[in-house]
């Protein structure tokens, strides 16, 4: 059995063996923060291995609902904390008062909120990861191939949902200072030094959804994993990353729920 990378043509083939030597799941969680070269050129190798029950098929295997199931699962786990603190009710008191919606004690809208409102906003956000997984590495895909990029549509794919992880880090840690500090507002964007924005003004959004530090950094992994993937240069490869950051930027900015970073 072979594993197939594509090359100059449309699918060299190389050694499977050669492909399970650079890597798998865990050490691609990994290499995505360490190593964002290697890492994404072993997940590239891994796009199209020849299907052994059908001749002429291939398999994706570079398993890219992975990084989505961990960011899925970070931001409910601290979506919960945050909905079981004190801070967590008066944050649900201010965002209620800036809607007009003055007729349910915020209280009871928190109840509400962790019996039905966890669960629905579990189902709507990983329905968004996955549906950005294909609109995102569609455009990626596009935009490199049009750069003179060598790939198919698996890559743009790959190369739009492996970098999630950064999210999926930037959850951690912000739980973690959540616990630290107390509080259940914590931003790592250029707003922090804008105390006089409201949450609700565009621009505090904006800076929080495109200027969020693990969002930056997540792009930078993007047009690494573009480059390495595509075969292309960084510098072309920052085009598609840029195109990508701004379609989610203006997304999370405008979304009623705002902005929050490293998605």
């Amino acid at each position: 059995m072979a594993e197939y990378r594509e090359s100059e043509g449309a699918g060299s083939p190389v050694p499977e063996e050669a492909g399970k030597a650079r890597g798998g799941v865990v050490s691609w969680i990994v290499g995505v923060i360490t190593e964002p070269t290697a890492t994404f050129e072993s997940i590239g190798s891994r796009v199209a291995v020849r299907d052994p029950t059908e001749a002429g098929k291939t398999r994706d295997k570079t398993k890219w609902w992975v990084p989505i199931v961990i960011l899925l699962v970070a931001f409910t786990a601290m979506t919960t904390y945050v909905m079981f603190t004190p801070e967590g009710v008066e944050l649900v008191r201010e965002q209620m008062a800036a809607q007009g919606q003055t007729g349910v004690p915020p209280e009871q809208a928190m109840a509400m909120a962790r019996t039905i409102g966890i669960p629905i906003q579990m189902i709507v956000m990983g329905i968004v990861l996955f549906v950005w997984a294909f609109a995102g590495g569609g455009v990626i895909h596009l935009f490199s191939k049009m750069l003179g990029g060598k790939g198919i549509f698996r890559h743009g794919r790959a190369a739009i949902a492996w970098p999630m992880i950064i999210g999926g880090l930037g959850i951690v840690i912000r739980a973690i200072l959540m616990v630290v500090t107390g509080k259940v507002e914590l931003e790592m964007s250029p707003s922090l030094f804008l105390g006089h924005l409201e949450r609700t003004d565009t621009l505090y959004r904006f800076l929080n959804a495109g200027f969020d530090v693990f969002m930056i950094w997540e792009t930078v992994v993007i047009v690494f994993a573009i480059a390495a993937m595509y075969r292309i240069s960084r510098g072309k490869a920052l085009v598609p990353a840029l195109v990508t950051w701004a379609l989610i930027t203006a997304l999370m900015t405008f979304s009623p729920q705002g902005g929050f970073g490293g998605m």
